[in-house]
């Protein structure tokens, strides 16, 4: 019985160490849990500290970059230090690359630092906005009006902006090619008539619509360089066009406000054909392959004799930008005006590159890196 009463007591000792234990173990594992937690909570506390922290150095850094610029100065960063510790952050540093022409982005770029982490947000800012008309298959800054064009009209291929309104007749919408891949935009919405849209891509891919604040280019923002090929008077620009179609490499910049007629049957090829007057491609046959920059009104009829890669026959390959508006005058074929960024992007070679106080910078995307 004496046996049996000493294991009893054994045992009771025995079930009242594995309860401690296994109190004591839950209790670590409660405490390495809530320590963990504190732990990630710090660091998300830490990270966000820095990332708002960098954010708002970067955003007060992009506005004294603009601020700079439009006064005709340059701005190049700074290094913050906080001794107090403000937000717990040590350092802020912003660093700007400016850009160096035809580049035109500028990058501003801040760095929050503290003594665990540190965050980075970056700005991207255009320095020359007005050149985002030159991505345009057609810009207007005025009109666009598509009202007389008949059913054998199909429309453009690329992103459309007029300043005024764009009207369409109703058998003869953009189409924006079989991927209905293309933008309308206007400083109003209600410039833009609803027919402009091809009901096909109404209903399968729509393009979009936006409004833009302010016109993407003022005239008096473009500046020639000099050394291009010049004309100042008509008659020598008629002679120039007619003997030769073929010139793609030349930029050519007529000095009147004469009105231009482009020579019948003629794919005129050139790198970029600019105008301080009114451009009239309405000959059958007649069409331009390069960029067409026109200050008056440009208008446009009937067939074209340039080819789109399918070997249709086109009106205009590159990009149209007539600041005084377009219309077009009765159908001019299967696709009368496709964008080609590789013929467009030449309006870098004829303009002249921008300088601190001669145009506002806008910012065109930001993120963390």
């Amino acid at each position: 019985m004496t046996t049996f009463q000493k294991d009893k007591g054994i045992m009771s000792l025995a079930v009242v160490l594995v309860v401690g234990l296994f109190g004591l173990g839950t209790a670590i594992t409660v405490a390495t849990v809530a320590l963990v937690g504190l732990n990630k909570n710090f660091d998300n506390k830490s990270g966000n500290q820095s990332f708002y922290t960098a954010e708002a150095a970067a955003e007060e850094g992009t506005y004294r970059y603009i601020d700079k610029y439009i006064n005709g100065q340059v701005y190049n960063g700074e290094t913050f230090d906080f001794p107090e510790l403000l937000n717990n952050i040590q350092t802020a540093q912003i660093s700007v690359i400016n850009p160096i022409w035809p580049d035109v982005n500028a990058i501003v770029t801040a760095i929050a630092t503290n003594n665990i982490n540190q965050r980075e947000i970056v700005y991207t800012l255009n320095i020359y906005p007005a050149g985002g008309a030159f991505d345009k298959a057609l810009y207007s800054g005025d009109i666009i009006n598509m009202q007389n064009a008949n059913d054998s009209f199909k429309g453009v291929i690329g992103d459309i902006y007029a300043s005024n309104e764009i009207m369409c007749d109703k058998n003869a919408p953009f189409d924006f090619g079989d991927d209905c891949d293309g933008t309308l935009s206007s400083p109003d919405l209600d410039n833009i008539d609803i027919k402009c849209i091809d009901p096909d891509c109404v209903s399968t891919n729509p393009p979009q619509i936006e409004n833009v604040p302010t016109p993407i280019l003022d005239p008096a923002d473009l500046m020639i360089k000099p050394g291009v090929t010049t004309f100042d008077n008509l008659t020598d620009l008629d002679d120039y066009l007619t003997n030769s179609c073929d010139n793609p490499d030349d930029i050519i910049f007529f000095n009147n406000t004469s009105p231009i007629i482009i020579p019948v049957s003629c794919c005129l090829k050139v790198g970029a054909l600019i105008t301080e007057g009114d451009l009239d491609i309405t000959n059958s046959g007649a069409g331009i392959e390069g960029l067409v920059y026109v200050k008056g009104v440009t208008t446009i009829e009937k067939g074209g004799n340039c080819e789109d890669d399918d070997g249709n026959k086109i009106k205009i390959r590159g990009s149209l930008v007539s600041v005084g508006g377009i219309i077009v005058n009765k159908g001019v074929g299967a696709s009368f005006a496709i964008y080609d960024e590789n013929l467009s992007s030449i309006w870098k070679e004829f303009v002249e590159p921008p300088t601190p106080g001669s145009s506002i910078p806008v910012i065109v995307k930001w993120g963390e890196k």
